[in-house]
């Protein structure tokens, strides 16, 4: 599939054609078209899907895709608290809630909230990093960082869930310096040969990328 390379997907690396994408951005993808195709009704948090809605429009036609933020100046479709949604219990058919859930101040709360509004067999896309370096600004705060073990726990509740790593050891390394992010000429360079040989695992990792069902 081709990719433009000035729209920004979410992805952890700047390529042409998802083929070349590593696999958790491959998941990522793979994920959330799966909810674009499936879903009827979708609430994406933060607009989190960010170009990816551009790239699957085809797949969202005649759909409902929502964005909502607690923060109005983003101009969300509905401006809501995530850990006090304003939306029926199991009133939705999918969410996207990506990068969103290290920002919010009860992030326990949020899960919940999230499991309440989906629909028996609804399905939840979420990224949250584990190391990665702060990035709050004058619109939000950054509050937490999540391990394997406690998504297991805040997301026990759904009857299925799969977490997919992002980043090896050294990527993650890299990642904490500037120089060295997703659009520096040395990960264009030198990204797909430090995946061949870098360590991967889910403990020594950026973050995760998960995929869940109610």
């Amino acid at each position: 599939m081709k990719l433009a390379l000035d729209a920004d997907y979410g992805f952890t690396r700047i390529v042409d054609n998802s083929d070349d994408l590593p696999p958790w951005d491959q998941f990522r993808l793979n994920k959330i078209r799966e909810i674009f195709t499936t879903c009827p009704k979708i609430i994406d948090f933060g607009n989190s899907s960010r170009s990816l809605a551009v790239l699957f429009e085809d797949e969202l036609a005649g759909k409902l895709h929502l964005s909502l933020d607690i923060n109005p100046v983003f101009r969300p479709n509905i401006t809501a608290d995530i850990c006090d949604l304003p939306l029926e219990t199991d009133s939705i058919d999918g969410v996207i809630c990506a990068a969103i859930l290290e920002h919010v101040y009860n992030p326990f709360g949020a899960a919940a909230e999230l499991h309440r509004i989906l629909k028996p067999g609804g399905k939840l896309f979420i990224y949250v990093p584990w190391m990665y370096r702060y990035h709050g600004n004058n619109e939000y705060d950054d509050f937490y960082r999540y391990s394997r073990d406690g998504l297991r726990y805040m997301l026990r509740d759904f009857s299925h869930l799969e977490l997919c790593p992002v980043r090896g050891h050294l990527e993650t390394i890299l990642n904490f310096v500037p120089r060295f992010s997703k659009r520096s000429k040395f990960i264009k360079y030198f990204g797909t040969l430090i995946q061949k040989f870098d360590e991967h695992d889910d403990k020594h990792t950026s973050g995760f990328n998960v995929y869940a069902i109610k």
